[in-house]
């Protein structure tokens, strides 16, 4: 009699145990599923916008397009370096956005000025499960030169917090 209820609470127990273990091992492969198909639809997205980005013009600026080695990231760095006036107009947004943070700081330069500026771009998959991507915008370098005078802007956000001066005959 005893032996038979340890054989029949070692079965209780086994069985159990492996109904226990079974549900995380299904919750793991449907996480790890659920992230392999994030990555999948990532993919998809990119290889449909490189193919945009290949076919779509940028003759106002310099484009530099990295795909990490799994190619789930892509960064496209814009370098802009320009004559620019007050009553300029352009078609690319990226400079129409950078005038309009001079003018609306106030420091719009007079007369024709030298523009340069840097922005990445950053994509990579998303932890979110309703969004395909994350992204980022960063303004990495924005100079103004004005005859003897190079001006260099840091914003954040959108908005103006560093400007520095530099002397291009100065020795540093």
């Amino acid at each position: 009699m005893k032996t038979k209820f340890a054989i029949i609470f070692l079965t209780v127990i086994s069985c159990l145990s492996f109904s226990c273990r079974d549900k995380s091992i299904v919750k793991k492969d449907n996480e790890n599923f659920s992230q392999n198909k994030k990555e999948i639809e990532f993919k998809k997205w990119l290889k449909d916008t490189l193919f945009v980005l290949k076919k779509t013009a940028h003759n106002e600026h310099r484009r530099i397009i990295s795909v990490s080695e799994d190619s789930l990231s892509l960064d496209i760095s814009k370098s802009y370096d320009t004559i620019l006036t007050f009553n300029k107009t352009t078609k690319e947004r990226e400079l129409n956005y950078a005038i309009d943070l001079l003018k609306r700081n106030k420091v719009f330069p007079k007369g024709k000025f030298n523009f340069k500026m840097i922005i990445l771009q950053s994509y990579s998959t998303s932890m979110v499960r309703q969004l395909t991507y994350d992204y980022d915008y960063e303004i990495k370098q924005f100079f103004i030169k004005e005859k003897n005078t190079i001006t260099q802007y840091n914003f954040v956000k959108g908005n103006l917090v560093e400007k520095k001066i530099i002397n291009p005959n100065s020795q540093q």
